[in-house]
Formats: C-alpha cells, sequence, structure tokens
C-alpha cells in the first residue's frame, strides 16, 4: 500500500495509524480521505488486528480536520468541482466564526444564493446562521442527523448539483 499522508504499522494484534500532515495539523484532505479509506479496509480484512490506535504527527494537534485555511483549495481541486468554486475563506483564517465567514464569502461575491457543504452539526448549525443551504458531506468524518440531504461523496455532490441545475 503506498501512503504519503498516512503510515500504517502493524505488530502483533495492533495497527498504529498515524496522520502525517503535521505541517497542516494533520488536517484531512481528498487524497489522505482515500488512504484512510485503504487503511480502513486492510485493517478490517487483516483478521490478526485486534486494536488500532490512531493519532498525528507532530506537537501540536491530533488531526484539525477539514477546511483550514489551504485545505480549502485541495477539497476544491481534489472534487473535481474545481470549476465550481470562485472564492474560499476557512473560519481558521478569517479570526470569525463559521457563520460570519459564511457570510462574508456571500457579500464579497454578491450571491443571491449560496450553498454550503459540511460534515457536521456545527457547519449546519453555522450555514442556517448565515441564511444558506446545507449539504452533509458524509463521507467527513463528523455527522450532521438534522440535514436534509445527506451526500457519500464527491461524486454525489456533483450528481446533486447538475440534478438542481447549479453546476
Amino acid at each position: 500500500m503506498d501512503l504519503k499522508f498516512v503510515k500504517y504499522e502493524k505488530k502483533d494484534h495492533l495497527a498504529l495509524i498515524t496522520f502525517n500532515r503535521p505541517e497542516v495539523m494533520n488536517a484531512m484532505h481528498p487524497p489522505c480521505h482515500v488512504e484512510m479509506d485503504h487503511v480502513w479496509d486492510d485493517f478490517v480484512a487483516d483478521r490478526n488486528l485486534w486494536v488500532a490506535i490512531l493519532t498525528g504527527a507532530g506537537e501540536r494537534v491530533f488531526c484539525a480536520g477539514d477546511g483550514r485555511g489551504g485545505d480549502i483549495g485541495s477539497v476544491r481541486d481534489g472534487s473535481g468541482l474545481h470549476g465550481l468554486f470562485r472564492d474560499q475563506a476557512g473560519h481558521g483564517n478569517t479570526g470569525a466564526d463559521r457563520a460570519e465567514t459564511l457570510r462574508r464569502v456571500v457579500r464579497r461575491n454578491g450571491l443571491r444564493a449560496a450553498l454550503y457543504v459540511g460534515d457536521t452539526e456545527g457547519d449546519r448549525l453555522a450555514a442556517a446562521a448565515a441564511g444558506l443551504a446545507f449539504l452533509h458531506a458524509a463521507w467527513g468524518f463528523g455527522r450532521a442527523p438534522q440535514a436534509a440531504v445527506h451526500l457519500a461523496s464527491f461524486g454525489d455532490l456533483r450528481a446533486w448539483l447538475d440534478a438542481e441545475g447549479a453546476a
């Protein structure tokens, strides 16, 4: 298994899985999600492994999640939806909360309608506070059980946008 963003080690009945992007506080991005899918598939298939320990490289954090600063660009580029993005901002680099960051992007671009794709209930609540539609990115680590739409993959997002005439 060729891994660039995750370390995967096996010893006896133990798997040690390490997010290996300390320069961005181990924030997830699409290539890291793909690698984690392969790692978890291998872990489940290996009957000799009983326990997995999930950790992060570096000294500061375990995993910052998605979307901190420059990782928004990797999500955009890795999704195959590059042409649909015209602006980006992360609440982690604006100094504002998520809802205010969303409102700023909408104002800055003069949008009459905007859509926020996120993977947590906090994302859904921020979208609601900003007056935006919300789609749950169920491929992420978070949960948003109250979301009206749950998408399993980037491909599902593209299909939803095409069906709604938004792409």
